[in-house]
């Protein structure tokens, strides 16, 4: 059991961890108060829409100086924004400023907004692109599986639940269905469809 660490790791519970995790206010291993907030150049802005990093001793590939005095030695690596705005290769960017070969894909909260490559979700969970495995939603509460494209692909249903049938990339009851012309295929929870006749 360590007492005490170098300055390059922090001590835990009797270990030297070599990095921390800062989820908004606090360390999720500590609970000890931390930051985010850093510049990415000398004298830039400060950035502040970054409430999710990590927080090491040293220096890291794609680190940054922590603001504050009581951060003095440490380095954080943003992996997720606040406020609206979307993570993208370190940084937190607005919507607008996502490439338009990416998806502008925004999570269940503001903490989960990334600017990725297009992806698959199929019943919560991300089966494409480096993020696979991850958790994902689809817009519609009524879609289990779906594809998030890039620009204007946008995103589409590619399978219902809560006994809805796919039109069009979308759930829609079977009177609606009906309605534009369709046949209503299909039982069970999931997987129904609307043929167009």
């Amino acid at each position: 059991m360590c007492e005490a660490c170098s300055r390059e790791t922090f001590l835990v519970n009797g270990e030297c961890k070599y990095r921390l995790t800062c989820k908004g206010p606090q360390f999720h291993e500590t609970g000890a108060k931390c930051t985010c907030r850093h510049r990415t150049e000398v004298g830039g802005d400060i950035e502040k829409n970054c409430h999710r990093c990590h927080t090491y001793g040293s220096e890291k590939e794609g680190s940054y100086a922590a603001l504050g005095p009581a951060y003095k030695y440490t380095f954080v690596k943003c992996y997720g924004c606040s406020g609206g705005y979307f993570f993208h290769d370190g940084s937190c960017i607005t919507k607008n400023a996502c490439p338009s070969t990416m998806v502008a894909y925004e999570g269940r909260n503001g903490y989960k907004n990334f600017c990725e490559p297009p992806f698959s979700c199929d019943d919560g969970k991300k089966q494409s692109g480096p993020n696979k495995g991850q958790s994902c939603d689809c817009t519609e509460k009524s879609c289990a599986a779906c594809d998030w494209g890039a620009g204007s692909e946008g995103y589409v249903c590619t399978r219902c639940k809560r006994k809805q049938y796919l039109l069009n990339g979308a759930c829609v009851s079977s009177s609606v269905c009906m309605a534009s012309g369709g046949v209503p295929l299909g039982f069970g929870s999931h997987g129904r469809l609307c043929q167009m006749a």
